[in-house]
């Protein structure tokens, strides 16, 4: 009776393949069996019948107290579905599907069985919670055919959108975790794949499910895919300590892997320890820098220089170490009030000095810094200030005639004009001989023009960068230098030549500053006392200006001169 009246309900709307729903009302069962129709039996294998009959039977199967099953209300009640030779009920998962979605891929354990579907089988773009919702609902199913079905829906959604706001990163894991439950490995290698190349990354105990998985049932062939994979998500940010290293090569000694696998596990090991190494550096040189600010609000310059040795004993690269030494020289100069005692820079040096590692990279980079407050001092007209930074200097017996300072103009700067600015503290503080020091050191180094010529002609090579009193010094050298020859009776004739050179580093340089390089030189040869003069000769193959320096004002310039300027620049002779 009950077929009879299913029959004429379908004969009634006369279609053949007609789908409806079942109201709220009750049907009552035929008997203490499960409700079936009158179909044909289901060609399946022994597996499928594992995948699709089972479930089917639980979703109705009922006690056999009741003689009544009570559906769903509309929305969510029983399919029919009537095929072209028979017809399979098919039940709601229960979950709410927006109507451009098809209820029956999403929402039912068979899926959709049409050759072509109207409505959407993938979430599309905005819909990640649907996407979600969904693969929660497969994965409490726990059904193979589910599983199937929302790694298909995954990797098609997020092939084409990044996560969002919804994506829940443990979905991800249970999906990996009950993929694994049911031998999907492959499934499982490409879900991780592709939650990688989304910055979605599994973890580590998902991570050891899978080794532990491939060691258990002793999947040799899946280990190089399963070490590819483990050496991705480790590059993309995956943190594992030594004891889970241990952990995976067990499992891999179990599972037979060879010793290029087991190397390349290792590999990875070394690897991540060494950026956890320079991460905890970037942490430990963030902390630094904080220090050194604490350091400079409180005036504590021998903490600073005991921090300097501590920060030197833990760096591994040499840039990161500059730059916080390029930190201390502005702290040691910043905002530094002239009321205020003391010098910083000289408590800071002279404690790392006591250092018993201390180095010559150590003295290089006091000197580096010493020269950042010499020039701070120097624009602030602070000349006894400066005069203790280059007292220190001395002491440290550090040569900074030949270096550069670590931060602003001095960086940059021309060792001759260092030179100049530490010879200008020692006058401007009445230290004669410091001044003498200075200029010694800095021609016994080389920070000055060489001087060539033979017995009839002596030459000058003058960088044009130099300024108009480090070209008047060079010349001033230069005269000296000579000065035997040139006050011989009878040497009226000998040329005193000077090149303005055109530098390697400047050839860039356009010819206005070259120009202004060659008024600068005219200036300097004016303001000297008493006055030189220079007569303009030729242009050289490398188009540089060449001048000659007339005998008689280079004459008179040495016998006013010679007695102080023969102190100062023959000291081999003392």
């Amino acid at each position: 009776m009950h077929s009879y009246l299913l029959s004429k309900s379908f004969d009634s709307k006369g279609s053949k393949n007609a789908e409806i729903l079942v109201g709220e009302y009750q049907i009552a069962a035929l008997g203490p069996k499960p409700l079936c129709l009158s179909v044909s039996p289901l060609n399946l294998s022994a597996h499928q019948e594992d995948t699709w009959l089972k479930p089917w039977m639980n979703d109705y199967r009922y006690p056999g107290s009741q003689s009544v099953l009570k559906l769903q209300n509309p929305e969510a009640g029983e399919i029919f579905k009537r095929g072209k030779n028979a017809s399979v009920f098919q039940k709601p998962l229960g979950l709410l599907i927006p109507h451009r979605y098809c209820r029956f891929h999403f929402n039912t354990l068979r899926g959709c069985e049409r050759s072509q579907c109207k409505f959407a089988h993938v979430p599309e773009q905005g819909d990640e919670k649907v996407c979600m919702d969904v693969l929660k609902k497969y994965i409490s199913i726990d059904e193979m055919c589910l599983l199937q079905r929302a790694v298909n829906m995954f990797m098609e959604y997020y092939r084409k959108f990044p996560p969002g706001i919804h994506f829940d990163l443990q979905v991800l894991n249970d999906l990996l975790s009950s993929l694994l439950k049911h031998y999907l490995l492959k499934e499982v290698f490409q879900v991780v794949n592709l939650s990688m190349m989304a910055k979605m990354l599994p973890n580590l105990k998902t991570l050891l499910r899978i080794f532990e998985h491939v060691a258990t049932i002793k999947l040799r062939n899946a280990v190089p895919a399963l070490l590819d994979l483990f050496c991705k998500l480790v590059e993309a940010g995956m943190v594992l300590d030594s004891e889970h290293f241990n952990y995976i090569l067990k499992l891999l000694y179990q599972v037979q892997a060879s010793s290029e696998e087991i190397a390349t596990v290792l590999e990875m090991k070394s690897r991540l320890q060494m950026r956890q190494f320079k991460d905890s550096w970037k942490s430990d040189l963030e902390s630094a820098f904080s220090e050194v600010e604490h350091c400079k609000e409180k005036g504590e310059w021998t903490k600073l220089g005991n921090l300097y040795i501590s920060v030197k004993m833990g760096c591994e690269n040499f840039t990161d170490f500059q730059r916080f030494c390029a930190c201390v020289a502005e702290t040691l100069t910043k905002d530094c009030k002239e009321d205020r005692p003391g010098v910083p820079f000289c408590e800071f040096a002279e404690t790392v000095s006591r250092d018993p590692l201390n180095s010559e990279v150590d003295k290089t980079l006091l000197g580096r810094i010493g020269i950042s407050a010499i020039y701070f001092y120097h624009k602030l007209l602070q000349w006894p200030k400066g005069r203790k930074v280059l007292d220190t200097l001395y002491e440290l017996k550090i040569h900074f005639t030949n270096l550069k300072g670590l931060t602003g103009p001095e960086k940059t700067a021309a060792k001759c004009q260092i030179v100049n600015v530490a010879a200008e503290i020692f006058l401007k503080s009445g230290s004669l001989d410091g001044a003498i020091w200075v200029l010694r050191g800095a021609l016994s180094l080389g920070c000055y023009p060489p001087l060539e010529g033979n017995l009839y002609r002596k030459l000058l090579l003058v960088p044009s960068y130099l300024s108009e009193i480090e070209m008047l010094l060079a010349i001033e050298i230069f005269l000296v230098s000579n000065a035997s020859s040139i006050q011989s009776p009878g040497n009226s004739t000998q040329s005193l030549q000077i090149v303005l050179k055109r530098c390697e580093e400047n050839k860039a340089r356009s010819k206005d500053e070259y120009q202004a390089a060659v008024e600068r030189l005219v200036m300097a040869v004016h303001i000297s006392d008493p006055k030189l003069f220079i007569k303009h000769l030729a242009v050289n193959v490398n188009k540089e200006q060449v001048y000659s320096l007339e005998h008689c004002s280079a004459l008179k310039w040495l016998k006013e001169n010679m007695k102080w300027a023969g102190k100062v620049w023959l000291f081999n002779n003392h």
